[in-house]
């Protein structure tokens, strides 16, 4: 769905590559993208770049730059879905699917064969629960899983289905639906997104570009988020180490991003070449004139 909202009509994202992060600070190019809002992928990487000493053991490159912002792409999510995979909404999850599992106990007590298989299922509802908060994410529903001939799919479905339409997972999907709405007025979208934007960057998202760091992969739920950003009218922006002396190192990136129609073709990368040390010439030594005999 988030892929049809931006066919026909989106530009491609920008792609800007460093080989060091001191690179962010010296290169010309690079410095000016800084003063834009920063999605980064890790808490860690949000560390490194505006970390304190005193609360983080480690002072940031830009700690004392008040023109930069950065927030970790997690706690930015859990503004937007109300954060859906909180620790007290896994917990209640669990406690659905134990009681689905106690039922479907009572239900075949007679049948050892088919209590110890429950068993085995029981043993591995954490694996369930994270399996269907990230599915419900990647906007899958259960009828879309063929899980024929295999019981142990069919189970997941089956407890998936025992608690898709909780309060939890429908309130979740209005309001994925609502931000995805192809209807949706394109200045009350941005009005929204920006109170949760603004508790990160402090009005600098009004300059309409938001940076996106270090995501060498892109799940589906990453992917629907920036749709949604550039469906209210802001310009997404790619930023990744990257050096093409290394091609293999660097591999996953040309998998992530070169030859997808979302972003730039790679001849259009900005890409940061690392500096080349110039050896330092020679000293010649003078050899001693050949005696004449």
């Amino acid at each position: 769905r988030s892929l049809e909202m931006l066919e026909g009509w989106i530009m491609s994202r920008e792609i800007y590559t460093y080989t060091t992060l001191s690179d962010l600070k010296t290169d010309e190019t690079l410095s000016k993208l800084m003063q834009y809002p920063q999605v980064v992928v890790s808490s860690d990487l949000k560390k490194v770049l505006k970390g304190n000493k005193n609360f983080d053991k480690v002072d940031g490159i830009f700690l004392h730059d008040d023109s930069f912002h950065v927030v970790d792409f997690h706690s930015l999510v859990n503004e937007i879905d109300g954060n859906f995979t909180s620790d007290k909404n896994k917990f209640d999850l669990m406690v659905r699917l134990s009681s689905f599992v106690r039922e479907l106990r009572e239900k075949n007590k007679n049948d050892e064969k088919k209590l110890r298989w429950i068993a085995g299922c029981a043993r591995n509802l954490g694996c369930i629960s994270a399996a269907i908060f990230l599915l419900e994410k990647a906007n899958i529903r259960p009828e879309q899983i063929n899980c024929k001939n295999d019981k142990n799919l069919e189970f997941f479905i089956e407890i998936w289905k025992s608690v898709e339409n909780d309060s939890l997972f429908a309130d979740f999907r209005k309001k994925m639906e609502h931000l995805e709405s192809s209807t949706v007025n394109k200045d009350e979208l941005k009005d929204e997104l920006k109170i949760y934007l603004n508790k990160f960057f402090y009005g600098k998202e009004n300059e309409g570009v938001i940076v996106f760091h270090d995501f060498y992969y892109i799940t589906p739920y990453q992917e629907r988020i920036m749709a949604i950003l550039e469906n209210a009218g802001y310009k997404i922006v790619m930023l990744f180490p990257y050096d093409k002396n290394h091609p293999f190192v660097y591999e996953i990136w040309d998998k992530t991003y070169a030859n997808n129609k979302l972003f730039d073709s790679k001849e259009k990368w900005y890409v940061k070449e690392e500096a080349k040390e110039v050896p330092a010439p020679e000293e010649k030594s003078e050899e001693p004139a050949a005696k004449k005999d």
